[in-house]
């Protein structure tokens, strides 16, 4: 009729082993902290680089203030 188990949940994983691809043994999902990080890099040359899109041109409106991208200072109470 079955025996019981060893222990009572499944064992926790490391998150670098949850991230692995399934060909090499782990679940294969993104590393979202790595996933973030590209994004905000992105979004970060994009404003630094390109001038010419409207989001972009609104960024340094707002924010930049015909200032460069180094030398930004954000508010203390930015999220």
């Amino acid at each position: 009729m079955g025996g019981m188990a060893e222990y009572q949940k499944s064992p926790y994983i490391s998150w670098t082993k949850t991230c692995t691809p399934r060909k090499y043994g782990g679940i294969g999902l993104k590393n979202l902290g790595a996933w973030n990080k590209a994004c905000i890099i992105k979004l970060v040359w994009v404003v630094a680089l390109k001038k010419d899109g409207l989001w972009v041109k609104w960024v340094h409106e707002r924010y930049l203030k015909q200032q460069g991208w180094g030398d930004y200072k954000s508010p203390p109470d930015c999220s």
